[in-house]
């Protein structure tokens, strides 16, 4: 997505950002970004926890195999 096609949207989307940003709340700003970064946190704890056993697994075996080469 970060084409040179691309770029006259995000423009425009950072452009309405701002205006949107000068006119609100500061209260509203900074719910806002709450949100975002709690709508981040949530793919990354979703995989967290799907991949839990996998890293648990390679983890066991890389120390295994670290504590062998000593």
């Amino acid at each position: 997505m970060a084409e040179a096609q691309w770029q006259p949207y995000f423009r425009w989307i950072f452009i309405l950002a701002v205006i949107f940003g000068a006119t609100v709340s500061i209260d509203v700003v900074f719910n806002l970004i709450s949100a975002s970064y709690g709508f981040m946190a949530n793919p990354t704890t979703i995989c967290a926890i799907l991949l839990a056993q996998k890293i648990g697994a390679t983890s066991r075996d890389y120390f295994t195999a670290l504590s062998v080469d000593f």
